[in-house]
């Protein structure tokens, strides 16, 4: 059997050696595409998955509808027209009682590590620029728990925030644009009169320009 096959390949030596290239380059195409595809998998998990947190517990948005002003308002009344309907959102969306949920979840042996959390949008300013993002405070510590922050760290220290004072790191491109360096003082204001001179005390890039870009 093995005659009949060498005496086939031997029989016509130059399309033997093109059919063996061939499946060489299929085969190694193959196997670097394989590669490439299992390295961008990774990359894809480690971004979207790894830079945030697995569970958040956030406030509702209530929105406010005639429908349920007319029941807690109108019980007794069998038909209630409006003359402008009430709408929009109700208060602020905030956590009454973030202390019971810090409760909860220590005394839940499913949860490895949490970290609180407070977002805003906020004016960048740094000499005569100014630019929106959002600002996210945080506890450095639990923080670096939940998420892979520190990882992608370029200048400075992430624990440098726990230094007391107003400290900030700032996203590599948000940095750039407002011509800022390590260890310049910049303000921040939420919208307000008020503006809060903050120290940057890092850098972090992570690869993200959505983050990069408007994050502190």
């Amino acid at each position: 059997m093995f005659f009949l096959a060498f005496r086939h390949i031997f029989a016509r030596p130059r399309q033997s050696i093109l059919t063996l290239l061939g499946v060489a380059l299929g085969t190694t195409a193959f196997i670097t595409f394989a590669a490439i595809m299992t390295g961008f998998q990774s990359f894809i998990i480690d971004q979207l998955v790894n830079n945030d947190a697995y569970v958040k517990i956030s406030a509702k948005e209530k929105i406010i509808t005639a429908e349920d002003l007319d029941q807690s308002l109108f019980k007794n009344k069998e038909h209630v027209f409006w003359i402008t309907a009430p709408s929009g959102r109700r208060e602020s969306a905030k956590i009454n009682y973030p202390l019971g949920w810090f409760h909860k979840l220590d005394k839940d042996p499913r949860v490895l590590a949490y970290s609180p959390l407070i977002g805003a949008m906020v004016l960048y300013i740094k000499g005569g620029v100014s630019l929106s993002g959002k600002l996210q405070g945080v506890d450095p510590v639990s923080q670096s728990k939940v998420t892979n922050i520190v990882s992608y760290m370029t200048q400075g220290d992430y624990s440098s925030l726990s230094g007391g004072g107003n400290r900030i790191i700032l996203g590599s491109g948000l940095i750039a644009k407002l011509g800022a360096k390590l260890n310049d003082t910049l303000l921040i204001s939420a919208g307000t009169a008020t503006q809060v001179p903050f120290k940057i005390s890092g850098v972090f890039k992570t690869g993200i320009i959505t983050l990069d870009d408007t994050y502190g």
